[in-house]
């Protein structure tokens, strides 16, 4: 969800998510941010009452991504995303996965490679929201892309689920056949967004979400 600024009061849920809170016009949900649990109260599908102070707390900009995953009944999961797209990490943030099994939401070893990204931590994630360039060669993160071009490397592997793919990488962009290969086995389309979690192995778990929000899902997962 995008936040905007009639969002900062109350968030309201996206209607093809509805479903999965097995919620009534009212009620209250438990928000999972790392350590941190709030409660806040459901209002004619928005989330009302207790929102604010998630948003103060985690200092939410009017540009900034939330990623809400469903865990159980009026259980949700929280990760945030800045205006650039990098997952924002906060003093009480956990490495908790985004995907887990059965939960909507809106290794190959490098043997010969000694520096891996281990530098940014356990885990860190980024999202791309692709644009008609970026089916053609998929431009990465800044941050990203200046680790890659320092070390010299020349190719990444995608995954989602079980599934591989190794995708040739040049001056900031994914490039050739591999990202073709990965474009046409997920149906990507202008709009979709990626969500991209990367390993100190260097591999990047990807999630793909459709112009809506809603996550997509193939006959491998």
């Amino acid at each position: 969800m995008n936040m905007a600024f009639q969002d900062m009061l109350a968030q309201k849920i996206p209607e093809f998510f509805r479903p999965y809170l097995f919620a009534p016009p009212h009620g209250i949900a438990l928000v999972y941010s790392g350590y941190h649990v709030y409660y806040v109260k459901i209002e004619n599908h928005e989330l009302a009452f207790g929102w604010n102070d998630v948003i103060a707390e985690h200092n939410i900009g009017s540009k900034y991504t939330l990623l809400l995953g469903s865990m159980g009944h009026l259980m949700l999961d929280l990760f945030i995303f800045d205006e650039k797209g990098y997952q924002i990490k906060y003093p009480w943030t956990t490495t908790a996965l985004i995907q887990q099994p059965n939960a909507p939401i809106a290794t190959f070893f490098i043997s010969y490679l000694v520096t891996t990204f281990k530098q940014f931590g356990d885990e860190f994630r980024f999202m791309k929201k692709l644009s008609h360039g970026d089916l053609l060669a998929l431009e990465l993160r800044a941050l990203i892309k200046d680790f890659l071009n320092e070390i010299g490397l020349h190719r990444l592997w995608l995954t989602t689920r079980q599934c591989t793919w190794e995708v040739e990488y040049t001056d900031g962009f994914l490039v050739r056949q591999g990202w073709n290969n990965f474009i046409a086995a997920h149906n990507l389309r202008c709009y979709d967004t990626l969500v991209f979690s990367v390993d100190w192995e260097l591999k990047m778990h990807a999630m793909v979400f459709d112009e809506l929000g809603r996550e997509k899902t193939y006959n491998w997962y």
